[in-house]
């Protein structure tokens, strides 16, 4: 790998896409070969720019969490708890899906079910009462009565419902809640302190400010104390930039499962969707990847939601070095810290 570029390029590269998506901060972390070569915090903490964003806030991850959720259940693959060939109603019989629906179709976005996503009447929820989420057997079955896209396994859709039965099986099947399941398997045998789930109001305060237009009467507002986390249907994981890249960097380089369980999360189906950010998407099971020979096999997750916008992606140098970039915003903007990840990862690779 060629040198790394000086930090003031890092950071003035990172301050340059907070300045063009008028997001306030951002935090960084990146490692080569598991070895942290950067961690630092750009910007502000504040609308007014007063004070530094500290490197060591905690963010929410939104959709990151997809892959930590993967993850988790690959685990309990391995353990024989849980079969990827399972029908996901044989696993949670009350939920009222197609038999023929595996776990694999959840992980991958082949189930064809639906995403709140798209439903006008969840965006004006989350703007009006974003303090009182829907019940999780009311976004379910407001969500299910639309109907399936296609039949399991013949086509693809991002669907965060398929992942909030994802977070039924394992807390079903791992023997307790997906807080204590993520705990036990992921979070703990990697020394994390920091990283756990978010599941309340008050667990929002520990938050560093994150704003957002999506909630209130216009106008950006942070969203701590305002924005429940259960709003995420799959359930949303808080954390720091190091430790995320910690986590992530430690499952993509095989030290959280086998190097076959690894290889199967890895097989990417080629999505035919436009990406404002990935050129050619692909998606394994829990990770989003770039499958054009460019992108140096970008694989991990991105997320965003009220208040932050979240990455976190392995890239190969030209000489094979792992490289892990994490990055945490505070503004949920233009898919500020994808952007991020892509263009430092570039840089990082020789190819910017």
């Amino acid at each position: 790998m060629a040198p790394l570029p000086p930090e003031s390029k890092l950071i003035s590269t990172a301050d340059s896409l907070l300045e063009e998506t008028e997001t306030p901060g951002a935090a960084v972390a990146i490692l080569v070969d598991g070895e942290r070569v950067f961690h630092a915090g750009v910007g502000s903490l504040d609308l007014a720019r007063g004070k530094a964003i500290e490197v060591d806030a905690q963010f929410l991850l939104y959709s990151v969490t997809k892959m930590l959720l993967a993850a988790v259940t690959m685990r309990l693959v391995e353990r024989g708890i849980v079969s990827l060939t399972d029908s996901v109603a044989s696993l949670i019989p009350e939920a009222a899906i197609d038999r023929r629906m595996s776990l694999r179709h959840l992980l991958r976005h082949t189930s064809g079910l639906r995403d709140y996503g798209g439903m006008p009447e969840y965006h004006e929820a989350v703007r009006t009462s974003p303090m009182e989420p829907w019940p999780e057997a009311t976004i379910l079955g407001r969500t299910l009565a639309q109907g399936a896209l296609f039949e399991p396994g013949q086509g693809w859709a991002y669907s965060n419902i398929g992942y909030l039965l994802i977070r039924r099986v394992v807390g079903r099947h791992a023997g307790g809640s997906l807080a204590t399941a993520l705990d036990e398997l992921l979070f703990r045998p990697l020394g994390l302190e920091r990283t756990r789930m978010c599941e309340t109001l008050d667990d929002t305060l520990e938050l560093t400010p994150g704003f957002t237009t999506s909630i209130g009467e216009g106008g950006l507002v942070d969203v701590r104390g305002r924005y429940h986390p259960g709003w995420v249907a799959h359930g949303v994981v808080q954390s720091t930039v190091a430790e995320l890249a910690v986590v992530v960097d430690a499952l993509l380089a095989g030290h959280l499962l086998g190097q076959q369980s690894l290889a199967v999360m890895r097989a990417a189906l080629p999505v035919l969707v436009t990406h404002p950010v990935i050129r050619v998407p692909g998606y394994g099971l829990g990770l989003m990847m770039d499958l054009d020979p460019g992108s140096h096999s970008l694989t991990g997750h991105a997320g965003g939601g009220p208040g932050y916008s979240a990455a976190a992606f392995s890239i190969r140098s030209g000489d094979g070095r792992r490289i892990t970039i994490a990055t945490l915003a505070n503004r949920d903007a233009d898919e500020v810290a994808l952007r991020m990840v892509v263009e430092l990862g570039g840089m990082l690779a020789g190819t910017s």
